[in-house]
C-alpha cells in the first residue's frame, strides 16, 4: 500500500515538474517570438554604416544589422529582426518586365510570361525620391512601366519605374447588341496582308482571307498596312473595321476582343460616333479635346484592368467606331493633337452629353459623389448674362419653380434641339413591367440607391415589385432641377429610387413614344431622355414633361454647336462648360 502511495506521489511530482517545464518553455518561446519579427516584401532603400534603411508601413525606418551590409542592394526583400536588430535579409533581385495584358485581384498577365499568381502579401511600390506605396490599379495595362519581383512562381511585388506617357489606348469591344463582353464567335479579315500570332506561332494571311478564331487561347491580329475587319460583329448593320491591333482572348464563356491603337487614331472614330461633324469646326474641336481628356483619364484610372482594357466602345465610356471616321473628324483631332483640359495638375473629368433643358447639373447631384467638383457644377445655359439668368430662374430645386422653368421655354444654347423640351405618357402597367425587369440589377449595382419603406423610414432592401403603381413623386431635386430621388407608391410597397440614371431607367415603359417640342415623335428609347422633368398622374398613366437629353453634367454637344455658330472659339466654349480649368498638352 505504501509503495502504491509513494508511486502516486512520484507521478504527481513528475506531472507538476513537466507542467512547470512546459509553461516555462511556452513562456520562453512566446517571449522569443515577441522579440523577433519578420517583415515580408518590404523595400530596402539603402545602407548607412551598420544600419539598413527600409520602407515599411508608409515610411522609411532604420534598423541596425548584426553583420556587415556590403552585399545589400536596393530593392524588395524579406527581413528578420530579433530585438530590433536585423539578423537575416533575403533579397529579391530577380525581376521581369513586359507589357501588362491584364491585372486582377489574384493574377497578372504579362506578355512573354503568361498569367502569374500574386502572392498573398503582394505589394506595389512607386520608385522615386522618396519611394512610395502604390496600389494595383496603378499597374496600367498595355504598358511596360513596371518591374515585377517573382519568387517561387508568384509575383511578390511590382515596382513602378517611371511616369506613364499614355500614347495608346485599349478598347474592349462589346457584342453587336452591346449587351456583353463575351463574343460567341470571332471571325476576322483585313484589306491588306495580315498576321495572327498565338503563343510562339505566327501565321501570315493574304488580304481578304477570312479566319475563324475558334480555339480558347490568346490571339494577336496585326495588319500594319491595312485595317482589320471583324466579320462576326455588327455596327449599324455592317462589319466594322479597326486600326491598330486586335487581341482575341479565349474565356470560359466566349471570347474577349481588345482593340489597341494610338489614342489620336482612337479619336478619329469616337468623334463621329459621338457628335455630327456637320456641327462646325469649333464644336468638333471641343468634342475632340473632351474625348481626348476623358480617354486619357480613363487610361490612368485603369478600371477595366481585369479585362486588359482602359475603356469599352459603348455609352458606358465613349461610343467608338459605331460610325466610321471621316475627314472632318481626323482634321479637327489633328488640329488639337495632345490637348487636354486640366483641373490644377490633373486631367479633368470631361463628361459630356447631348442637350440641356437650359441648365446643366452638378456631378455631385447626378452621381451622389461625396464632394462637389468645382468645374462640374450646375450652370444656366440661357443666352443672356448668366447672373441675370440665375436670378430669373429662381430656386429650381422647388417643384413649382422648376415646372414654371420648363414651361417658359426661354431661348438657350440648346433650344434649337428637338430634345430641348419633350413629353411622354407612360402607362402604369408599362412602368410596372419596366421597374420589375430592371430593379434587381440596379439594386445589385448599388443597394443604397434602392430603398423600401419600412415603418416610419426607408432602408436599402432588395425588392422585385411594388405592385400596381399608384403614384410617382419627385421628393428631391438637385441644382438645376434634376430629379435626385423619386418615390414610387404601389399597392404592395413604397420605394425610393436615387440617381437620375436609375430614375430614368425604372420609370420608363417599353415601346413608349416620346413627343418632342418640334413635333418629332421618337421611338426606341429604353429610358427617359433626362432626369429634368415633372410628373403627373392621369387615368392610369403618368405624364412626364421634361427637357434635355443625357445626364446633364459637363459639356452639352448641342450647346457647343450653337456657341460655335455664334462665332465662339473652342477655347471659349470649353471655358464656359468647365469653369476654372485650363488647356494643356499631354504630349
Amino acid at each position: 500500500m505504501k509503495k502504491m502511495i509513494h508511486f502516486i506521489g512520484f507521478v504527481l511530482l513528475l506531472c507538476i515538474f513537466l507542467g512547470g517545464y512546459y509553461i516555462f518553455e511556452s513562456y520562453r518561446d512566446s517571449n522569443e517570438k515577441d522579440k523577433s519579427e519578420k517583415m515580408e516584401n518590404v523595400y530596402i532603400t539603402g545602407v548607412s554604416g551598420s544600419a539598413i534603411k527600409v520602407y515599411h508601413n508608409g515610411e522609411i525606418q532604420s534598423y541596425p544589422m548584426a553583420s556587415t551590409g556590403d552585399h545589400i542592394t536596393e530593392g524588395m526583400a524579406n527581413i528578420s529582426l530579433t530585438e530590433g536588430v536585423v539578423t537575416k535579409i533575403s533579397l529579391m533581385p530577380d525581376t521581369i518586365t513586359g507589357k501588362v495584358l491584364s491585372v486582377s485581384d489574384d493574377e497578372i498577365e504579362i506578355e512573354g510570361y503568361g498569367t502569374l499568381k500574386l502572392s498573398g502579401n503582394f505589394k506595389v511600390y512607386r520608385h522615386g525620391d522618396p519611394i512610395a506605396m502604390s496600389s494595383p490599379e496603378h499597374i496600367i495595362v498595355g504598358y511596360t512601366n513596371a518591374r515585377f519581383v517573382v519568387v517561387d512562381e508568384k509575383v511578390q511585388g511590382a515596382i513602378l519605374e517611371k511616369k506613364l506617357n499614355a500614347g495608346n489606348i485599349r478598347v474592349l469591344l462589346k457584342t453587336s447588341d452591346y449587351s456583353s463582353y463575351e463574343h460567341n464567335t470571332v471571325k476576322v479579315t483585313s484589306n491588306a496582308d495580315f498576321s495572327i500570332t498565338s503563343g510562339k506561332e505566327t501565321k501570315q494571311y493574304a488580304k481578304g482571307t477570312e479566319v475563324n478564331l475558334d480555339e480558347k487561347k490568346r490571339y494577336t491580329v496585326k495588319s500594319p498596312e491595312g485595317r482589320i475587319t471583324i466579320l462576326s460583329l455588327k455596327r449599324q448593320n455592317k462589319a466594322p473595321s479597326y486600326r491598330g491591333t486586335l487581341e482575341v482572348v479565349g474565356k470560359q464563356k466566349g471570347y474577349h476582343i481588345i482593340n489597341e491603337l494610338p489614342l489620336e487614331q482612337y479619336l478619329y472614330s469616337v468623334i463621329p460616333s459621338e457628335i455630327s461633324t456637320s456641327y462646325g469646326a469649333e464644336a468638333v474641336k471641343v468634342q475632340a479635346i473632351c474625348a481626348r481628356s476623358y480617354a486619357y483619364g480613363q487610361i490612368l484610372e485603369n478600371k477595366l484592368r481585369k479585362y486588359g482594357a482602359h475603356v469599352d466602345d459603348s455609352v458606358s465610356y465613349q461610343v467608338y467606331n459605331k460610325a466610321p471616321e471621316n475627314e472632318e473628324a481626323r482634321k479637327q483631332a489633328d488640329a488639337t493633337r495632345g490637348q487636354v483640359i486640366m483641373a490644377g495638375d490633373k486631367v479633368a473629368a470631361t463628361y459630356f452629353f447631348s442637350t440641356t433643358c437650359g441648365m446643366t447639373s452638378s456631378a455631385k447631384d447626378v452621381w451622389y459623389t461625396k464632394n462637389e467638383v468645382p468645374y462640374l457644377i450646375s450652370k444656366p445655359q440661357l443666352i443672356q448674362a448668366e447672373n441675370k439668368a440665375s436670378a430669373e430662374n429662381g430656386d429650381l430645386t422647388d417643384e413649382k419653380t422648376f415646372a414654371r422653368f420648363l414651361s417658359d421655354k426661354k431661348e438657350s444654347y440648346d433650344s434649337h434641339s428637338i430634345w430641348y423640351r419633350w413629353n411622354v405618357k407612360v402607362k402604369a402597367a408599362s412602368m410596372r413591367a419596366s421597374l420589375e425587369k430592371n430593379i434587381g440589377s440596379r439594386y445589385q449595382t448599388n443597394p443604397s440607391h434602392i430603398q423600401v419603406k419600412t415603418g416610419d423610414g426607408f432602408q436599402s432592401k432588395k425588392i422585385s415589385t411594388v405592385g400596381d403603381i399608384k403614384e410617382v413623386l419627385v421628393v428631391k431635386r438637385g441644382a438645376g432641377g434634376v430629379a435626385k430621388a423619386v418615390e414610387v407608391r404601389g399597392s404592395e410597397a413604397v420605394i425610393r429610387i436615387y440617381t437620375e440614371y436609375n430614375i430614368r431607367l425604372l420609370l420608363f415603359g417599353e415601346n413608349t413614344q416620346i413627343s418632342c417640342h418640334t413635333g418629332d415623335k421618337i421611338n426606341g428609347l429604353t429610358m427617359l431622355p433626362s432626369g429634368f422633368f415633372v410628373v403627373s398622374h392621369k387615368k392610369g398613366a403618368f405624364h412626364f414633361k421634361g427637357g434635355g437629353f443625357g445626364h446633364g453634367v459637363g459639356m452639352s454637344q448641342n450647346g457647343a454647336k450653337k456657341m460655335a455658330q455664334m462665332g465662339k472659339k473652342y477655347q471659349e466654349i470649353l471655358a464656359h462648360y468647365y469653369p476654372g480649368t485650363t488647356l494643356d498638352y499631354v504630349y
